[in-house]
């Protein structure tokens, strides 16, 4: 999967819903994802997209907002940053998460992930680690994972 494929599935809604079999099961796993289900995306911009590449890997995700413009104010106010729902091809990454505790949620797929030198776990399905603030984000995955990741802003 190459850049553009990505983009394409996290462009339409209906691929992305089309991947998931029971919308109902993952809207009561996670309610921020009645943004992806109900609301809207932010504006349909190549800029507004992330792109990670490396030798090893690429990774796209894109930013979910709620419906409401003030539900979205009101979340970054209380230093929750807007979600991101992303793929992940084939590869082995590290990411800081700086100044962010970052919750990451497999939706499809199987994703071997740690935190700093903590022992790894196998995610799955619904399957989430937390990284906090400051630390490193490893992920090794052998097939496209799709994922969820949630941000809170730590205060220094």
């Amino acid at each position: 999967m190459n850049v553009d494929e990505t983009r394409k599935i996290l462009l339409n809604r209906q691929l992305l819903m089309d991947r998931w079999e029971n919308a109902e099961q993952l809207r009561k796993e996670f309610p921020g994802l009645c943004d992806l289900l109900e609301g809207e995306f932010e504006p349909n911009k190549l800029e507004n997209f992330n792109v990670y590449e490396s030798s090893s890997g690429l990774v796209v995700s894109r930013r979910l907002y709620s419906f409401s413009v003030d539900s979205t104010m009101q979340r970054i106010e209380r230093g929750i940053k807007p979600s991101t729902i992303g793929i992940i091809t084939p590869g082995h990454y590290q990411f800081d998460t700086g100044k962010n505790r970052e919750t990451m949620t497999v939706l499809e797929g199987r994703l071997i992930a740690s935190v700093g030198v903590k022992p790894a776990s196998i995610l799955q399905l619904y399957g989430s680690i937390i990284a906090p603030a400051g630390k490193t984000l490893n992920l090794e995955n052998a097939d496209n994972v799709f994922y969820l990741c949630q941000y809170k802003q730590m205060k220094e």
